[in-house]
């Protein structure tokens, strides 16, 4: 991947001003990350006294998603733990950027999704990924058959060794205040 940043300062109350972030895989020149704005704190009191480094990264984002994202964490240098924590603001479907989109089945056609996502790294064990993602007014068409819904799932994942998918575990959907139409009936026997 390439990196660039427009410009890097300094605040007393922002931290760390990153200004006009990309980040581009090089061969294909796909954007994996564009903001006009990010801001950084790094929690060096924590460093001296823990051994730890406490970070925040936030800003509003173009790509891979629209709109605001936040991401927290914790390395331990003794121990070299490491869990990190994404969430998102509130993102509209149709307007994800391709590298998003596509992994995405392509029956899911619109809604507004809200992510947090926690990626804990222990030495001795294999990651974890925590997922909680709250979807509202998800619309899911097929065919004839069409679901308008709201959605919540929740999930634990962690590397698959020897799969053709990345991460396995296992997820939780429970579906609220939907709508289904395009079902098919049976005509009386």
């Amino acid at each position: 991947v390439e990196v660039t940043i427009g410009s890097l300062r300094y605040g007393w109350w922002e931290g760390l001003v990153f200004d006009g972030v990309r980040v581009v895989e090089r061969r294909s020149l796909t954007p994996w990350f564009d903001s006009p704005r990010f801001t950084g704190r790094v929690g060096l009191i924590d460093l001296v006294l823990k051994r730890q480094v406490r970070f925040r990264l936030a800003g509003d984002v173009t790509v891979p998603l629209t709109g605001p994202l936040a991401i927290t964490g914790t390395a331990d240098v003794r121990t070299h733990a490491l869990r990190v924590e994404f969430q998102t603001g509130d993102v509209e479907l149709d307007r994800l950027s391709p590298v998003l989109a596509q992994r995405l089945p392509p029956e899911l056609t619109r809604g507004t999704v809200r992510v947090t996502a926690r990626l804990d790294r222990v030495p001795e064990a294999e990651p974890a990924l925590t997922l909680h993602v709250i979807g509202q007014r998800l619309f899911w068409t097929r065919d004839t058959l069409s679901v308008e819904t709201n959605a919540v799932a929740d999930g634990r994942l962690t590397p698959a060794s020897g799969s053709s998918v990345p991460w396995a575990g296992r997820i939780t959907l429970t579906l609220d205040h939907g709508s289904i139409d395009g079902l098919p009936v049976l005509d009386a026997v």
